[in-house]
């Protein structure tokens, strides 16, 4: 006879997109305890395996599902993203592109996809995917800043200026942002400018050792030695605790 006490998580995937993953994880990881888990809650237990780091476990789960039901783009997704985490692109780009047939306006998807273009140094196919996510969701902080990122890699910076413009317009006082953006002013010449962004990108984040170091840089090329000089100190005091500056992930 089958019981009729209530399962301790009731909803699976409210209590993975609220955080709450180690509950999902212990309670859909006992099948026995209350019937076997459906597919929904399969997903939410690959999802909350893959939010806490278990991304093996997260691949194998997903693949349960997909063997079910291969029109699963959740699944689909999930997989995808594990293997992106595991570094292993190619796979995960497989994965993405059977979620963008089955959804083409999945931003998530074209997002993570554009990461493992960038990951695998092809960078004009890593703007071509964080594109796709801006005609889906145009204000995407995260695609507006990977695209800045990007831009800037390829030496293009007033269009990363924009890009990181943009970013900063959708989501304001972001440090890591801030900074990119006194880079890619440097970089086209508008020092004051850039001295200005990073002194507001250190107001966010003053323990931030690159901020120090692009700014006693952009202080150096304006014969600002002093200044400059402090700066690169600042830096070497903070430079063994954080870093920061790459593509948001």
């Amino acid at each position: 006879m089958e019981s009729d006490e209530k399962r301790v998580v009731p909803d699976p995937l409210y209590w993975a997109a609220v955080g709450r993953y180690a509950e999902v994880i212990d309670a859909l990881s006992r099948e026995g305890a209350s019937g076997p888990i459906d597919l929904k809650e399969r997903v939410a237990l690959a999802a909350a395996l893959d939010r806490v780091g278990f991304f093996h476990d997260s691949v194998a789960r997903c693949r349960e599902v997909i063997g079910v039901d291969p029109l699963n783009s959740d699944a689909w997704f999930i997989r995808g993203l594990s293997l992106y985490r595991l570094a292993r692109y190619h796979e995960a780009v497989q994965c993405l592109d059977q979620v963008i047939t089955l959804d083409p306006r999945h931003a998530e998807a074209w997002f993570v996809k554009g990461n493992c273009a960038f990951e695998e140094g092809d960078t004009l196919d890593s703007i071509s995917c964080y594109r796709e996510v801006l005609t889906i969701a145009p204000r995407y902080p995260k695609a507006l800043y990977n695209i800045g990122v990007s831009l800037a890699a390829l030496g293009r910076h007033d269009e990363a200026v924009l890009a990181y413009e943009a970013c900063l317009a959708a989501n304001p006082r972001v440090a890591v942002v801030l900074m990119n953006l006194g880079v890619s002013l440097s970089e086209v010449g508008r020092l004051e400018e850039a001295l200005g962004i990073f002194d507001e990108a250190l107001g966010a984040d003053p323990a931030d050792p690159l901020i120090w170091h692009n700014r006693g840089f952009a202080l150096a090329k304006l014969g600002r030695e002093d200044e400059a000089m402090a700066s690169f100190e600042r830096f070497r005091v903070l430079s063994a605790s954080k870093r920061g500056g790459g593509p948001i992930r």
